[in-house]
C-alpha cells in the first residue's frame, strides 16, 4: 500500500468473505484485497482440539485472542475487558491465562501496567509464512466502552 492508499470499504467475495478494499485517494482508483485468514499448523492442530476438550474456558480465551489479534499474532487487552466479554472474575481468567502460557499456546510480555498477548506463530498465523518472525513487535489494542468512559475525550488541549 502506497502512501496515497487507505482501506476504507469492504467487499464480500463469492464465498462471503469479506475483502478489505483499497482506494488511491490520488487516482480514485479501488483494487480489491484478498480477505485476511488464520492458517492453523497441521502439527500442532491437535492440540487446539485437546485445549477445546480439556479446559473449555483457556480455550475460549484462546479464540478471543486469535479472533481480535492483528497481524502480528498479539493483542493488549485488559482483564477488565475479559470480564465483561466473559462474565467471569478476573482470578477465574487468570487461570485460564496461566493455562495458555504455560502450556505455550501464548506469551505474556509486559509493557508498563499491560500484557501483551502474543499468541503462538507455530499454532496459528495470519499472515504469509516469511513474516512469522514478527510476531511479537506490534500489538492490537482492545479496549471496551466502559473503559473509555472512564476517561473525558472530549476535554480541549488548552
Amino acid at each position: 500500500m502506497t502512501l496515497h492508499e487507505s482501506i476504507k470499504y469492504t467487499e464480500v467475495d463469492e464465498h462471503g468473505n469479506a475483502c478489505p478494499v483499497v482506494v488511491n485517494t490520488d487516482t480514485g482508483e479501488f483494487k480489491v484485497k484478498k480477505p485476511r485468514f488464520k492458517a492453523f499448523n497441521d502439527s500442532s492442530y491437535p492440540n487446539v482440539a485437546k485445549l477445546a476438550k480439556d479446559h473449555y474456558l483457556a480455550n475460549a480465551i484462546f479464540h478471543f485472542l486469535v479472533e481480535n489479534m492483528d497481524r502480528t499474532n498479539a493483542l493488549v487487552v485488559s482483564y477488565e475487558v475479559m470480564q465483561d466479554h466473559f462474565g467471569k472474575t478476573r482470578r477465574t481468567l487468570y487461570n485460564g491465562i496461566k493455562y495458555l502460557r504455560d502450556n505455550g499456546y501464548i506469551n505474556i510480555i509486559k509493557s508498563g501496567n499491560m500484557n501483551v498477548y502474543c499468541v503462538n506463530a507455530q499454532i496459528v498465523w495470519n499472515q504469509s509464512q516469511n513474516k512469522i518472525h514478527t510476531a511479537k513487535f506490534n500489538a492490537t489494542v482492545y479496549v471496551s466502552k466502559k473503559e473509555q468512559i472512564k476517561y473525558d475525550l472530549t476535554k480541549k488541549i488548552k
